[in-house]
């Protein structure tokens, strides 16, 4: 807690807020008092979106993610809520007579790079599991066209009208005659050979479902057979934060159909889809709140340097996607000592990562004054909580690393600077690069090239005896991308803190990478 001590709940609003507080962050009331922070007390970006989309449902108020931020005591929190009501920014349904859709501000960028490509590999995301021996598969097959007709996005493909604008449009009218694939493998070798078709075998978004299902199965003897289920999707139409709704939907349409209850009304009904929100969104970001985003980003973005790392190979004219990964992992000493060092200093962990990176990247390219990339799951309408769909955003962050500042002072920077893009996440990074008037460059990514992810899996992780096993994980990578010169994501489920590299090959060589890696746990080691 606080060095003045604990303090309880005043009153009624504050009692609520604290219970929910202890929801999202798994603590006791005891623990939780009213001038204790949010992020001391292990809240993050994540948790605070949870936390602020419950509290809008439960308080009947809206909370925007940016509350948590500004006001990150449950004190401060309801004195604000006390004194402002905030409307909630309503999303509605598109009449039915409409039957073309726009494309979001973030799916016409990959519609753009598809286009231009002529389809690419480069935006898949392949999922495989292992099922459960006593899998039912025509129960499986029902669920993942109760899926595909739950979430619209699944069956939905983009055509372009006679201006040249891509839209969207509805496959058909419900998931019945979604396509699951059944295919027999004779060994483990074979089963990672059709898998690595499967995940890079490139879509034609004009015609094709945005996701793939295939059932495999290997029969190990007479007697026996192991089922393996392979789940493509295009990035166009899905994020990281819709796996863990699309694992969610999956297990309990099967569920529904192996108890032999037909009915898809076993979830509660999605007021809006995803087109809902792609339409919404291009309406909502106009006019002075555009203008207001704008003029933040062009203030911290105003004549920034592009990144130049030293390369082992020359950039071609075109991105080359051809990627590799290294991986590591941070003993628990450092793990703990960088968790304190956050609490210490009040800021998230992801802050304090992020300052090591930024003195890794000072390091290799000489240059003070850094724009790396981040993603943002841009969730914080609680409307579009229980939707898939590509709604995760980039923000460019932008830092001045300056030899006269203190450690601690530095890092404490890095963390404002990150609340401050939080804040305003709302602006379409594709909006950004349009206002921003840059050129057109096909050899490199717009505004950063580098990419730095901190994720907790914690919450995402699948059921236990769940219908899809777990993750099957082939002896060679499947599908080797990278979409970036340099990714670096670290992951906090864990009491060791992992993390990796990914790199376009086409740029470095691997003992390049491995230098990298070294010096950035270094460098942790010395934070």
């Amino acid at each position: 807690g606080d060095a003045t001590g604990y303090v309880g709940p005043r009153n009624d609003l504050e009692l609520q807020v604290q219970a929910i507080w202890c929801e999202v962050l798994g603590l006791k009331p005891d623990v939780v008092g009213i001038h204790d922070n949010f992020f001391r007390l292990g809240g993050d970006s994540i948790i605070s979106i949870k936390l602020a989309s419950r509290l809008t449902q439960r308080l009947n108020r809206h909370v925007h993610v940016s509350n948590i931020f500004n006001y990150p005591t449950i004190a401060s929190l309801v004195k604000h809520l006390q004194n402002h009501t905030e409307n909630l920014p309503q999303i509605h349904q598109l009449p039915a007579e409409v039957k073309q859709y726009p494309l979001s501000f973030a799916q016409e960028r990959l519609w753009f790079i598809e286009e231009y490509e002529g389809g690419s590999n480069a935006y898949h995301v392949p999922m495989v599991y292992i099922l459960d021996k006593e899998i039912d598969l025509s129960a499986l097959t029902h669920a993942l066209r109760c899926l595909v007709g739950r979430h619209e996005i699944l069956r939905s493909r983009i055509q372009t009208d006679t201006r040249g604008l891509g839209y969207q449009e509805l496959l058909i009218p419900n998931g019945d005659d979604f396509p699951v694939g059944h295919q027999e493998v004779s060994s483990e070798a074979d089963l990672d050979a059709a898998l690595k078709i499967d995940a890079n075998r490139v879509y034609d978004l004009t015609t094709d479902y945005p996701l793939r299902a295939s059932i495999y199965e290997y029969k190990v003897s007479s007697r026996e057979s192991r089922y393996y289920l392979s789940l493509v999707v295009h990035h166009i139409a899905f994020d990281g934060w819709s796996m863990g709704i699309l694992l969610r939907d999956l297990e309990a349409f099967y569920e529904n159909a192996v108890s032999g209850n037909s009915s898809s009304e076993l979830l509660p009904k999605l007021k809006i889809q995803y087109k809902d929100f792609a339409y919404w969104q291009r309406q909502y970001l106009s006019g002075e709140r555009l203008t207001r985003m704008l003029d933040f980003w062009r203030e911290q973005l105003t004549g920034y340097e592009t990144l130049h790392l030293p390369l082992d190979n020359k950039r071609g004219r075109d991105i080359d996607y051809r990627g590799s990964d290294t991986f590591f992992e941070l003993d628990e000493e450092t793990s703990n000592g960088l968790r304190n060092l956050a609490r210490e200093l009040k800021v998230s962990l992801y802050s304090v990562l992020l300052s090591g990176y930024y003195l890794l990247l000072r390091a290799y390219s000489n240059q003070d004054d850094l724009v790396v990339g981040t993603p943002v799951s841009n969730r914080h309408y609680h409307q579009v909580e229980d939707l898939i769909g590509f709604f995760v955003n980039s923000l460019a962050l932008r830092i001045h690393v300056s030899g006269d500042e203190s450690l601690s002072g530095f890092i404490r920077r890095v963390g404002e600077t990150v609340i401050a893009a939080q804040l305003h996440q709302d602006l379409p990074f594709e909006k950004l690069v349009e206002a921003l008037m840059i050129e057109k460059d096909t050899s490199r990514h717009p505004i950063f090239q580098v990419m730095f992810t901190l994720q907790n899996f914690g919450g995402n992780k699948l059921s236990k005896g769940g219908v899809l096993g777990h993750h099957y994980t082939p002896t060679e990578s499947q599908y080797e991308i990278a979409k970036f010169d340099l990714s670096t994501v670290l992951d906090d489920s864990d009491s060791q803190i992992r993390g990796g590299f990914n790199y376009a090959m086409g740029l470095f060589n691997e003992e390049t990478i491995l230098g990298y890696q070294e010096t950035y746990i270094e460098i942790l080691r010395q934070l």
